[in-house]
């Protein structure tokens, strides 16, 4: 069973473009090879409110 790794962007990454999400952290890592073996889960926020709630990350996780 492979680790889980929660990715969070940050909020210029905002929106419904996906791509957004692919330009830095652990998705570049992973698109070029350089990443470890994990399965990683990198939700966007549609809002361009910044979502930092606790209760949304542990819905996440569940």
């Amino acid at each position: 069973m492979l680790p889980l790794l929660l990715f969070l962007h940050v909020g210029g990454e905002s929106g419904n473009e996906i791509n957004k999400v692919k330009k830095r952290g652990p998705p570049v890592q992973i698109a070029s090879g350089r990443g470890f073996p994990i399965m990683l889960l990198a939700p966007q926020n549609p809002h361009k409110k910044r979502l930092r709630d606790d209760t949304v990350v542990m819905l996440l996780l569940d």
